[in-house]
């Protein structure tokens, strides 16, 4: 084979080479700048359904004042629902049109806005009656379908959550609590509308509504403690402790006292002061400081995520220059061999075979030397190394991904699953029993006074029997069970195997296990038993999901609660 057909097949194949793996890292950092971009688009897509929600909640202060309104209606009130009701119908369109061509997560948005009208109709149906005829049942059946909508929002918010932390896992604090203080003011609203029953027919609550004011109470609480310990640890986080603080001052100050004084009147002698539009100007604006934090948290995630992607755009440009660069370093170091080391040789073997046949040899042109081979070389290694280093980092990000997923499924006190992981759990075992058919029982148990635990002995002592509670669930549960932590002082237990029978011998030797634990106070002294109160229940044969089962679970609990606490109750489907 000739020198210069050599040098050419060379030249080809280290050309090809070189491309090769200029395209692979050029792919890998496009990949890089789309997930980006991607991740951006669903914080932005996330925050105007946060928006939305919002919007939504919020008319229903306007919604329970023209409920707990005299006839003539007060035209004053009819215009604040009336601007209301635009904001929420302009929050939902704009979501809508951000989210075309995503029909998984536009399709609950649309479901939403469809639920937003029917329950708009029942407020207006009830507001068009007498207030001697207005129901506490219908008032509760007409508040009760606006929080539907915020149902419809959640999983969307949560999805659109989970794609903005897949791109930017270092942005899982700040889209935690961003979403926390969203379900904050969410919880904070469904506590005003529980009062405007009561404060319609200015009579004290029912047990049930109290029951209910004092449940969002506690989750309101525990949100609050979540998002003070979110916000502890973003980097930026001046401004967010500045809103967290605010928040502390308006909502879990100004706000609870006056909550705390419309309970002592609705647990008394129900002669509330207020009326439901006095209620809402009293309460609603305390609720601000909550969408202040929500905001300052999701424009400081935004930010963030803006400099990467902006970040990821300008290095895919610099590796693309530097490989177009490399292209045309390597295409002249081609033409300097060629021009000084192959010309200069065939020259010589032209001279040499003209000496050998008794010619006149031609002029000879010598070259200048061949030391830029080794640019050649250090330069293919430069760009296999950096594609090395970029799989290496790839592989690291799908590692903390992983990390980040599994820890959003785990409850941080306990170690248990908790309802997000619960409901993971829950569809592979459902999904398993269509291959497989085997009988599924569920049960619910809650802690018995457990408010009393924390109130008297402090939160540290609760998180002690949650703790102690969830390592006696873990020893006395079968093998291949799931149990979970539902929130607060709930868990679940989902069986295989098991008929209903079995399911409430297994719930009373929980509940028998509960009951023998022994805990001590801060005081030294050890605390009253601790009980639980359980709910046992089977899939039936057609349950697609666990919901229905968790609402029989969740009746045979209180069910318990209302036999004495302390015992197992079932319910068949």
């Amino acid at each position: 084979m000739r020198l210069r057909s050599l040098f050419v097949g060379l030249q080809t194949l280290i050309g090809v080479l070189i491309a090769a793996l200029l395209i692979q890292v050029l792919l890998v950092q496009w990949q890089q700048v789309t997930r980006s971009d991607e991740g951006l688009q669903a914080l932005r897509q996330f925050k105007l359904l946060l928006v939305s929600a919002e919007m939504a909640s919020r008319e229903r202060g306007p919604a329970n004042g023209v409920l707990g309104d005299q006839l003539p209606a007060d035209p004053g009130k009819q215009e604040r629902l009336k601007q209301a009701r635009a904001r929420a119908d302009a929050a939902l369109a704009q979501v809508q049109q951000a989210l075309e061509g995503q029909p998984l997560v536009r399709t609950p948005v649309q479901q939403a806005a469809s639920q937003l009208s029917r329950a708009r109709k029942a407020v207006d149906a009830l507001a068009a009656q007498a207030p001697t005829r207005r129901e506490a049942g219908a008032l509760h059946d007409a508040v009760g379908e606006m929080f539907k909508v915020i149902d419809h929002l959640e999983p969307v918010a949560l999805k659109l959550a989970d794609l903005t932390v897949q791109a930017y896992p270092e942005l899982a604090d700040d889209i935690t609590a961003a979403r926390h203080a969203a379900d904050l003011r969410e919880l904070a609203g469904r506590l005003g509308s529980q009062f405007t029953p009561a404060i319609t027919a200015r009579r004290v609550f029912t047990p049930a509504e109290r029951l209910e004011i004092e449940r969002l109470r506690g989750r309101i609480d525990e949100l609050g403690k979540l998002i003070d310990l979110r916000t502890r640890y973003i980097e930026t986080h001046a401004a967010c402790i500045n809103a967290a603080q605010t928040m502390q001052a308006d909502y879990f100050g100004d706000a609870a006292r006056f909550i705390d004084e419309q309970v002592a009147t609705g647990s008394g002698d129900g002669a509330f002061k207020v009326d439901t539009a006095q209620f809402a100007a009293r309460y609603v604006p305390r609720m601000d400081a909550i969408i202040s934090l929500r905001d300052t948290l999701l424009a400081d995630a935004e930010r963030s995520a803006v400099e990467k992607y902006e970040g990821a755009r300008r290095q895919f440009a610099l590796l693309a220059a530097g490989g177009l660069l490399t292209l045309l370093l390597l295409a002249g170091t081609v033409w300097l061999i060629n021009s000084r080391v192959v010309s200069p040789l065939l020259s010589v073997t032209n001279v040499i075979s003209a000496l050998t046949r008794g010619e006149w040899p031609p002029v000879l042109n010598v070259g200048s030397g061949f030391h830029e081979v080794a640019e050649l070389q250090r330069s293919t290694d430069v760009l296999r190394q950096m594609s090395l280093d970029r799989q290496q980092l790839e592989q690291e990000r799908q590692q903390l991904i992983e990390q980040l997923r599994d820890q959003s499924n785990t409850d941080f006190l306990t170690g248990l699953p908790n309802r997000r992981g619960f409901y993971a759990l829950a569809e592979h075992h459902l999904i398993s029993r269509l291959r497989d058919p085997v009988p599924l029982a569920l049960a619910m148990f809650d802690l018995d006074h457990f408010k009393q635990i924390n109130d008297q002995h402090g939160h540290d002592t609760g998180d002690a029997v949650l703790q102690g509670v969830a390592e006696v669930c873990a020893k006395l549960c079968r093998r291949g069970d799931v149990v979970a932590r539902y929130g607060g002082e709930e868990f679940l237990v989902l069986m295989r195997q098991c008929s209903l029978e079995d399911a409430r011998e297994q719930a009373q030797r929980l509940r028998q296990g509960i009951s023998g634990l022994a805990f001590t106070g801060t005081d030294g002294k050890p605390l009253r038993p601790v009980t639980a109160s359980f709910g046992v229940t089977v899939l039936a044969d057609d349950d697609t999901d666990v919901q229905a089962a968790l609402a029989r679970a969740d009746a045979a609990l209180y069910g318990a609660k209302r036999a004495g606490r302390d015992c197992v109750m079932t319910m068949v489907p």
